[in-house]
């Protein structure tokens, strides 16, 4: 059973947070590239670093019987929800689709508490909620978000990041190894999206390569780090402070693209880090 640590669940998904929203910006800078290529090109590189980190350390990669299954739904689901995120982020406004992709915390509450029995009191749903008005407040999601029909891929690849979040705390707490699940992930992933990437390849320039390339790299921190923070932490607990992608998307984008935000989206991110304080305190205190 890993050892509970508030602190260094929220510092990790702080992290994950960083790494992931550095990977939308080098995937958007990538420009015209099949959702499936990007995400094996992303779960290659994480193969790699983690296998010359096994080599390394002599270590070898068992996967025992009960936790087979388990490993099967993260990567499934996990997958599910990057291909889906690459596929929506191409043919949405950005902000939309930051919109219903920050819906994902709440899918790792709910399956929490289905799954993992981790119920979250009251206060604690009164305050995502809140937070979730403020993530209306910075992204001003349009009328026309409900007739794109990205929109419901989108959603649906909300949930499988739950969902996979969720097997990720669970195969945590029966002791698996972060790096394992991370490379069973990848491996998984790579194997599902090489024959569309055989059948239908786009040669890439050296621009997209090395843009690719960065994306992969943030994706494998973001990966590490967040298998990291729900080993330490229940989802009900540090889930809400995934929203600090909207964050450092905000100021990535400054400085990548000159974006400035609006009065609005500042308002939104202090009732963003207003909620999320108060859940961190609510969780103190249980």
């Amino acid at each position: 059973m890993p050892v509970y640590n508030k602190k260094k669940g929220v510092a990790l998904i702080l992290a994950s947070s960083f790494c992931f929203s550095a990977m939308g910006v080098f995937a958007r800078l990538a420009g015209d590239v099949p959702a499936m290529e990007k995400t094996f090109f992303r779960n290659l590189v994480a193969i790699i670093v983690i296998s010359l980190l096994f080599l390394k350390q002599k270590k070898k990669i068992r996967i025992t019987r009960d936790r087979f299954p388990l490993h099967l739904m993260r990567s499934g689901f996990g997958t599910l929800c990057v291909v889906l995120n690459f596929y929506a982020m191409d043919r949405m406004v950005l902000s939309d689709f930051s919109t219903i992709s920050n819906l994902c915390p709440f899918f790792v509450i709910i399956f929490s508490a289905l799954i993992l029995r981790e119920k979250a009191s009251a206060k604690q749903w009164l305050l995502i909620a809140v937070a979730m008005v403020g993530t209306l407040f910075v992204v001003k999601p349009s009328p026309a978000i409900f007739q794109n029909p990205a929109v419901l891929l989108a959603l649906i690849g909300a949930m499988g990041g739950g969902m996979a979040y969720t097997m990720v705390r669970l195969l945590q707490q029966k002791g698996e190894d972060g790096s394992v699940i991370v490379f069973f992930f990848s491996l998984f992933s790579c194997v599902v999206c090489l024959p569309s990437v055989v059948m239908n390849p786009v040669p890439l320039t050296a621009q997209q390569f090395i843009y690719l390339l960065l994306a992969a790299i943030c994706a494998c921190g973001g990966q590490f780090a967040v298998t990291g923070a729900y080993k330490y932490a229940p989802g009900s607990e540090i889930s809400i402070f995934d929203y600090s992608q909207i964050i450092f998307a905000a100021l990535l984008g400054f400085v990548v693209f000159r974006e400035i935000a609006d009065i609005w989206s500042y308002v939104g991110y202090v009732i963003i880090f207003v909620a999320a304080f108060l859940v961190y305190l609510e969780g103190k205190k249980k």
